[in-house]
């Protein structure tokens, strides 16, 4: 479902615009399906019954001053729409005057995140006693949380330089088996 993220016309434009796009695959060798292969397609259904992300290592962003120097990071596959939440407080803290106010404006996302999803849970407690498969609200609550947490996952990026991250990140994707 990443691939619906990226396949967003408009999400992609903006980003061409906005960033100087550095993609880096560390497992270049490992295929969603066989060689050749199309990535699946999914039905409208589909992706509307798909949680609202996830915050798997398999798709990360880092965001990095002119220097190249981690001033945020997050990981996991959003829609479009929360994605680009991600990259706009990604550039906010890549133009940050410093790495403390790039980890400021860190703390406040991760804070306003939890703020959102506490707020939400509040205002519909009915729906928080459902199952999360069965609420979009207590999906909606989940990914915020969710994304709250990969920001402290990815604490140990920030200050670095990006191609230190990337090499660890490639590092420690040799262990895992992928198909």
């Amino acid at each position: 479902m990443r691939t619906v993220t990226f396949a967003d016309a408009d999400l992609c434009a903006w980003m061409n615009r906005t960033f100087v796009l550095a993609w880096y695959d560390i497992k270049p060798e490992a295929t969603a399906a066989g060689l050749g292969a199309l990535q699946p397609t999914y039905s409208r259904e589909e992706i509307a019954a798909y949680p609202e992300g996830g915050g798997g290592t398999n798709v990360r962003a880092v965001f990095c001053s002119p220097e190249g120097i981690v001033r945020h990071a997050t990981q996991g596959w959003w829609p479009a729409g929360r994605f680009r939440e991600e990259c706009e407080r990604g550039l906010a803290c890549a133009g940050a005057k410093s790495l403390d106010a790039a980890k400021d404006l860190r703390a406040r996302g991760a804070d306003e995140l939890i703020k959102a999803a506490n707020e939400l849970a509040a205002a519909n407690p009915e729906e928080m006693r459902r199952p999360v498969r069965e609420s979009a609200v207590a999906r909606r609550v989940a990914a915020l949380r969710l994304r709250a947490t990969t920001y402290a996952q990815m604490e140990g990026a920030i200050g670095q330089e990006a191609v230190i991250v990337l090499g660890d990140w490639e590092e420690e994707a040799e262990g895992r088996i992928m198909k």
